[in-house]
This record gives C-alpha cells, sequence and structure tokens, in this order.
C-alpha cells in the first residue's frame, strides 16, 4: 500500500501546476491596455503631423511671397540705378519736386 501512494503523489506531482481563472482576464486586460495606448499614441503623433504640415505649407507661401516681393524690390532698384526716366517718375511721386519752373499740384490723399 505505501508504494501505491507513493505512486499516486509521484503521478499528482508530474501534474502541471492548476491555473488561476483570473489570469485570462489579468493578460486579456493587460493586452486591451497596451493596445489602447498604441491606439491613442498614434492618434495623438498623427494629429501633430498634420498640424506641423499645415505649419509648414504656411510658412512655405510666406517664404514664396517675400521671395516675389524681393524680386519686385531688385528689379525697382536696378531700375533706379539705370533708367532716368523712372528715376524721375519716382522723384516727382514720392518727394513732389519738379523741373524748375514748373507749378506742382497735389491732391490730397482720400
Amino acid at each position: 500500500m505505501p508504494i501505491y501512494l507513493l505512486n499516486k503523489k509521484i503521478q499528482n506531482a508530474s501534474l502541471p501546476a492548476r491555473q488561476n481563472k483570473h489570469d485570462g482576464i489579468i493578460w486579456h486586460v493587460v493586452f486591451g491596455l497596451v493596445v489602447f495606448s498604441l491606439t491613442l499614441t498614434f492618434i495623438v503623433s498623427s494629429v501633430k503631423n498634420i498640424r506641423l504640415r499645415y505649419y509648414a505649407l504656411s510658412i512655405n507661401r510666406e517664404i514664396s511671397e517675400i521671395q516675389k516681393e524681393n524680386t519686385n524690390l531688385s528689379r525697382q532698384i536696378e531700375a533706379m540705378k539705370t533708367d532716368p526716366v523712372y528715376r524721375e517718375a519716382i522723384i516727382r511721386r514720392e518727394l513732389g519736386m519738379g523741373e524748375a519752373g514748373e507749378i506742382i499740384i497735389q491732391r490730397k490723399k482720400p
């Protein structure tokens, strides 16, 4: 009889440990939280990416406008240096000056 009990104990010892029925629920909750946090991180980073793209587009538009303005100003500077007719028109318009003997009539700007 002791041999039978000994064999029974050995057989019982080789069985896998009994799992707690809450272990599966815990792993499901942990997995769900990980998936939720990764999804939330993805959404937040996507929104930031979209905002940065719109900001970059607005900066690029502003750069384009400033480059056009620089080109226009460069042309005006070159014309002031080389074109006497343009230079005279600017002097008359901006400074209100004229040649000797001319009468300058200026309108008031509304």
